[in-house]
């Protein structure tokens, strides 16, 4: 029987504890004998648990890390006890997974593999491998870890230190202690963190990309109706992005995954690329239905919000014809003076085909080249929002309409429709 020992921050708990508790069973079914060393976070383990140190020795470490920032550094007597039971078991396979969490000495750990010739497999489930101190840094669009870290921005943040930098001799320790290691095969759980470990200072390492999956047999389709669903949570005509996450913060991507909230797709990549690739693919006699479909949705949901809007003034009983309307925002996108393709116009004609007294208002955009492109007029006069509406329809998130108060720019029964969902849920009557 061949032995596995995995090596992670947690037993069976939190997202990398569980992969690695889950990976300990199917090699089981393998005729393995697997062992996990952890170092905080237990649940019950079909594994065989080693626990590295104790609370005081993890309070320790995170003192060291808080002070000096040595988070690497920390855990020296638990770790060496680990590495006595490492060669009382002798393990045939050595897979890590987080290293970081104030519970082991890399130090010590690499200077032991770099003598032996055990095969090693590196789940990366992060980037912190390869930096002096940080595990995420896409967000801050931090590329020091490519030459070499040091001033760290994100000193205060996990794993923190509230008063030295210490990410320079970080990045070179491991730098220097993970390439020491021979036999190693880095397992990223996604293609986009492969592509940055080849930039790194690991490039010359084998990989093999092995996504992270879902428990279909506890996320599985239920056979209760979609409107049924859309109904119970008010999701009706809503158009439903899933995200599911236990800790899920900026560093993680959560702003990323906002900025897939609805809108208006225009701008002149997006919007306009897609015709290419569909002319090019009939060309090859290939009918891409989808993408046709997606732009011919997204075609129409200009006009879609003119006529929701139309709707909401009609439930509250607001004259539609000739009515007073606001829309706030012309761009294609929040932010920017970039009015290419926007779809924010088709709004516009749409409702002109009840009322004249439209007014649009952006702050950002070019006043005569909306006029010059579209034939419509705009205005940054702040004046404007001192009127009161019949209907106002929030087009575009910028950040100047965060501070307006748009109930009080409403006549009686006057109503404000949320194209973005950038506005509270509860001063808006629908949104898209």
């Amino acid at each position: 029987m061949r032995t596995l020992l995995q090596i992670d921050t947690c037993l069976n708990s939190r997202s990398t504890g569980r992969i690695a508790e889950q990976i300990g069973v199917i090699a089981q079914k393998n005729d393995y004998k697997c062992y996990i060393a952890y170092g905080r976070y237990a649940t019950k383990s079909q594994n065989i648990p080693i626990k590295i140190g104790n609370k005081l020795n993890t309070y320790w470490h995170k003192v060291e890390t808080l002070v000096f920032d040595r988070d690497i550094f920390g855990s020296l007597y638990p770790t060496k006890r680990l590495i006595k039971q490492i060669e009382e078991i002798k393990p045939d396979i050595i897979q890590l997974h987080n290293l970081h969490g104030f519970y082991i000495n890399i130090r010590v750990l690499f200077e032991y593999l770099s003598k032996k010739d055990i095969p090693i497999v590196w789940t990366l489930h992060d980037c912190w491998t390869f930096t002096g101190h940080c595990s995420h840094f896409d967000y801050i669009h931090c590329d020091k870890w490519k030459t070499l870290c040091h001033h760290c921005p994100q000193k205060t943040s996990y794993p923190m230190s509230l008063l030295l930098d210490n990410s320079k001799n970080n990045y070179l320790n491991k730098r220097k202690l993970f390439n020491s290691v021979k036999n190693i095969t880095f397992v990223p759980v996604s293609y986009w963190l492969e592509s940055l470990l080849k930039q790194s200072f690991l490039s010359k390492y084998p990989t093999n990309v092995i996504q992270n999956g879902t428990d279909i047999h506890t996320f599985h389709r239920i056979n209760t109706p979609q409107n049924q669903l859309k109904k119970k949570y008010n999701l009706q005509n809503k158009f439903i992005i899933l995200g599911v996450a236990s800790i899920w913060t900026p560093r993680k991507g959560l702003q990323e995954f906002i900025k897939l909230s609805p809108g208006l797709v225009g701008g002149h990549c997006i919007s306009v690329d897609p015709y290419y690739l569909i002319q090019k693919a009939q060309v090859y006699g290939v009918l891409p239905r989808v993408m046709s479909n997606a732009r011919r949705l997204n075609d129409g949901m200009g006009s879609y919000v003119a006529n929701q809007t139309i709707k909401c003034m009609n439930k509250k009983g607001s004259i539609v014809k000739d009515a007073e309307i606001l829309i706030l925002g012309i761009t294609f996108k929040e932010n920017c003076p970039d009015i290419r393709n926007t779809k924010v116009v088709d709004i516009y004609h749409t409702l002109r085909e009840y009322t004249a007294n439209i007014t649009i208002y952006d702050p950002w955009a070019n006043i005569a080249e909306v006029k010059k492109e579209y034939e419509v007029e705009t205005t940054q006069d702040k004046n404007v929002l001192n009127n009161k509406y019949d209907a106002i329809i929030l087009a575009v998130a910028h950040e100047q309409f965060k501070t307006l108060d748009v109930r009080n720019m409403l006549k009686t029964n006057g109503v404000v429709y949320d194209v973005k969902g950038f506005l509270p849920r509860n001063i808006v009557d629908d949104r898209l």
